[in-house]
Formats: C-alpha cells, sequence, structure tokens
C-alpha cells in the first residue's frame, strides 16, 4: 500500500521501495516496501537504530546500492519532470546525481581521494554537470568554501584531505553536494565521528544550507535529539520497514509506535543531578530471517500472539501521522 503522508505535492516520492542483498547466505531485505515522501523546502529526517536499513535507502534513491544489492520493487519518483528514477539508465542518473538529487556521505575518508586536492575535487563536481572554464571553477569553489565558513578557502583549496580537520572534511563534502544547486540533499549521518562542538557547526550549517538555498533535505541519523533540532517530519524505521510517520511535535509529544516510545525512552534525562539511561533489551534481527509478523516483537513488551503473525501496515492515526502496530488502539488510548 503506498503512504503518500497527506503530502499531494511532494518533490520526492517513495513508494514501496524494496532493496534487497543477495548472497550465499541468504537474502537479506535491507528495505522492505518503504514508503514515503519529502515536499519542497521541508526537512524530513529517517531515524532507527544501525541496521534499520536508513543509508541503504538513501543509497536506493541514489542509485547506488553496491552489488549484492538490487532494487527489486517500489518507485522513486522526482516529481520536477524527471520521473521514476528506478528505470532511469545509468547515463541519465549521471546528469541527475549532483544536479537534482545529491548526497552529503557518513565518512569524508572514504569518499574524498587523498591524491587529490579538495578544491579540485569540489570543482570536478560542477564541471561535471557545467560548461565552464577550470579558472571560473575554481573561483565559484573559492566562492562556495567561503560560504559555507571554510577558512583561509583559497589555501583550503590546495589541501590534501588528510591535512584538514573531520570538521572541514565534512564541510567539504557538503561543498561537493550543493555545488550544482540541488533540489534534495540527502545528509547521510553527518556528525558521526565529529566533537560535539564540530557536530554543532555541522548543524547549524545544514540548517543554514536549507534556509539559503531553499533546498530539501533528507537527513538520516540514529540520534532523535538530532532529528528534533533539524526535522519538520520523521520516519521511523526498524528492521528494514517503517514503523512510524509524523511531524517532530507529533513523533516526540505523541509517539504512536511501541519502538518510538522505547528510542524516546533511551535518551538521556537528568533528573536530580544523576543521568538516567534506558536500554531496548535484545537487538536488531537479521535482515536475512527477519521475525514472522511485526519485525519488533521480539523486543516489544507489548507483542502478542497475534503481532507474531500477522504483518502490520501503516494507519492513520491523526492528520499526517501514520503507525504501523496492530495494537495502537489499545496500547495508546
Amino acid at each position: 500500500m503506498v503512504i503518500l503522508l497527506d503530502n499531494d505535492n511532494p518533490l520526492l516520492r517513495v513508494e514501496n521501495l524494496t532493496t534487497y542483498f543477495f548472497s550465499g547466505e541468504g537474502t537479506a531485505k535491507a528495505v522492505d516496501n518503504v514508503s514515503f515522501s519529502v515536499k519542497e523546502g521541508e526537512t524530513v529526517g529517517l531515524v532507527g537504530e544501525s541496521g534499520s536499513g536508513k543509508t541503504v535507502t538513501a543509497f536506493s534513491i541514489m542509485r547506488l546500492v553496491p552489488p549484492p544489492g538490487k532494487i527489486v520493487g517500489g518507485h522513486i519518483v522526482l516529481d520536477d519532470g524527471t520521473g521514476d528514477l528506478v528505470v532511469k539508465p545509468e547515463e541519465e542518473m549521471m546528469k541527475i546525481r549532483g544536479a537534482k538529487i545529491s548526497m552529503c556521505f557518513q565518512d569524508p575518508f572514504t569518499y574524498l581521494n587523498p591524491l587529490t586536492t579538495v578544491g579540485k575535487q569540489i570543482a570536478e563536481a560542477i564541471t561535471l554537470h557545467r560548461e565552464i572554464t577550470s579558472e571560473d571553477a575554481k573561483n565559484d569553489v573559492i566562492s562556495l568554501m567561503k560560504s559555507l565558513a571554510i577558512q583561509s578557502p583559497e589555501e583550503r583549496y590546495d589541501a590534501y584531505p588528510h591535512q584538514l580537520s573531520g570538521g572541514m572534511r565534512q564541510r567539504i563534502l557538503l561543498a561537493m553536494a550543493i555545488s550544482c544547486g540541488p533540489k534534495l540533499l540527502i545528509a547521510d549521518e553527518p556528525t558521526t565521528a565529529l566533537d560535539v562542538i564540530a557536530q554543532d557547526e555541522i548543524l547549524s550549517l545544514l540548517k543554514e544550507i536549507k534556509n539559503k538555498l531553499g533546498v530539501a533535505l533528507l537527513l538520516i541519523t540514529h540520534d532523535l535529539a538530532i532529528a528534533s533540532r533539524l526535522c519538520d517530519r520523521i520516519v521511523i524505521m526498524y528492521a528494514g520497514k517503517v514503523m512510524e510517520v509524523g511531524s517532530a511535535r507529533h513523533i516526540f509529544r505523541e509517539p504512536k509506535h511501541p519502538y518510538t516510545s522505547a528510542l524516546l525512552e533511551s535518551l538521556p534525562r537528568v533528573r536530580h543531578k544523576v543521568i538516567e539511561l534506558k536500554t531496548i533489551e535484545g537487538a536488531l534481527p537479521s535482515v536475512i530471517n527477519p521475525p514472522t509478523g511485526c519485525r519488533f516483537h521480539p523486543r516489544c513488551p507489548f507483542a502478542t500472539e497475534t503481532c507474531k503473525k500477522e504483518i502490520p501496515e501503516l494507519v492513520k492515526v491523526a492528520e499526517g501521522h501514520y503507525s504501523a502496530c496492530l495494537r495502537i488502539n489499545e496500547i495508546y488510548q
């Protein structure tokens, strides 16, 4: 069932997206029938534990799923006339990536070439989509670096990745991602491995980029605190499935799924000078042999025999708020 989340004219529509990885051990259902949408200028967060399918969803949208992975079903539609990305040939996707939709990856060291200066790497992204001289491209890169508060951009242009701090390398990836003015920016765990100060700077920068450029932002994070700071709407994922979708207010004030509630309860709370931390019992299940019924039932304190047998579908619980829980009317009265 396709859920467009009360969004009549979204920029991005992900409909029943299904991405599997095939190996000798079996078929890993990394993304299983996932649907959500993102409208122009909106920030949507994909939130869940590591292994929930967030990054594979993003790579599917970019059509960059590494082998032995494959999109086996569903649609990824850019509603600006581009159409369904799932059926686009690779030559067309190369023109779309960066120009219309771009991604800021999680690990700068993995995605930055250690043998090429960072300035040339950003310039390469620009010249790939625009007919421009190398000198003009360099000037555009320096101007872009200034806008991202990169100190001494003329010097940084000729720097190699290893000569920059972690926060600065993340800014370089952001510069590459927005260099051609995309309509949708995907940010995959952009604050991972950064110190608290650098994290705050990157999050502030993402918010500024969204406001200045008017881009839509799809933020991938395992941290609900980060999602609360940036996101208009939140998609909660677990073991390749969507558990709950709603506005940030709905998710944080009126959660309607036991997994969402458990994530919120695991956030640090300071009471009487003592930090209380709650954990979710158990571990994320294998997506090669996922549980029958609701995939969260082995860790859910409210699970019944019905939860072990029936697969819950997303149902509307309020305007713009959806939950995939069979016992929602009993648990949340």
